[in-house]
């Protein structure tokens, strides 16, 4: 895909200008002229969107190609069969990026076109076909192997539905998380008559947060709605900050000392508590407690 290889270039740590997306765009560019990959349908040059490209397939020695205004016309040696298939329509986005690079140099600040090549060639060197077909591998990878392992996750967290037991703190280290969290990963599921009410005292800890996620542990929309809480954004059911309750339901319930979550439309997902840099030994962390209880008996809780 076309823009993801400008993102695997743009903090590739042998591109000079690491970080600045329009270098990149321009080796995609250069790679793209040197027809080291092309269009899927040979009908777009480089262009930094969601277009594929593929690698190249070496020249075949039985095949010429001529071109005239209007056709490319491949004939095969072997047959003598003219294959003529419309001539690709060049890509406004693509030839203003190839004309950008004649005239601008590079983005340094370069006037000369040719010391730009020279830098851009300098790249290519050690960016490789090779190079980049290893590169795209490993990431395919770790899209495949994060997705894979979120899902066994989640198979796991819905033995313990609308509850927050405390994660196996080792099996979150050898994971990627951070030792210095402490994380309460679990399944909610509710109809729209139901309500989980989860309360927890905080211990002494640098931030605690709680969110509400979808079924791949993606956080659910916080932009437009409410579907996290943290340690500053609480509301807490007494002055020292000492317990705090949440509610996560379909919709708001109006309960004032209680901080409600939205489900966003959705019945079920993963959810997540977490005690950031707890001053407690593991032995002594308060633990979330969560239930479901009706929705219309909200206002009547303790």
């Amino acid at each position: 895909v076309g823009s993801d290889l400008a993102d695997f270039l743009t903090n590739h740590r042998m591109n000079p200008k690491q970080g600045d997306r329009k270098y990149a765009v321009k080796i995609c560019t250069k790679l793209f002229d040197k027809g080291i990959f092309i269009h899927v349908l040979d009908v777009h040059g480089f262009v930094d969107k969601k277009l594929f490209y593929r690698f190249a397939s070496p020249t075949s020695s039985t095949t010429t190609t001529t071109t005239n205004s209007n056709t490319n016309t491949n004939t095969n040696s072997n047959t003598n069969t003219p294959i003529t298939t419309p001539k690709p329509t060049p890509n406004k986005n693509a030839s203003e990026v190839k004309r950008s690079v004649r005239e601008s140099g590079s983005a340094g600040g370069c006037s000369s076109s040719s010391n730009s090549n020279s830098n851009v060639k300098g790249l290519l060197r050690n960016i490789t076909p090779k190079a980049l077909d290893s590169g795209l591998g490993k990431a395919g990878l770790f899209v495949a192997g994060a997705s894979t392992l979120f899902a066994r996750w989640v198979n796991g967290f819905k033995r313990h539905t609308n509850t927050l037991p405390l994660f196996d703190q080792k099996l979150s280290d050898n994971s990627g998380g951070d030792p210095n969290i402490r994380y309460y990963h679990s399944y909610w599921k509710l109809t729209p008559s139901q309500a989980l009410v989860i309360d927890a005292s905080p211990p002494p800890c640098q931030t605690w947060n709680f969110q509400l996620n979808n079924v791949w542990m993606e956080s659910l929309d916080y932009r437009f709605h409410a579907i996290h809480t943290n340690k500053f954004l609480a509301n807490y059911r007494n002055d020292d900050k000492s317990a705090v309750r949440v509610i996560v339901a379909h919709r708001d319930p109006g309960v004032p000392d209680a901080n409600w979550l939205s489900t966003v439309g959705h019945l079920e997902g993963t959810m997540c508590w977490r005690w950031v840099k707890p001053k407690v030994p593991d032995s002594e962390l308060p633990h979330p407690k969560a239930r479901v209880v009706p929705f219309e008996s909200l206002a009547e809780l303790d």
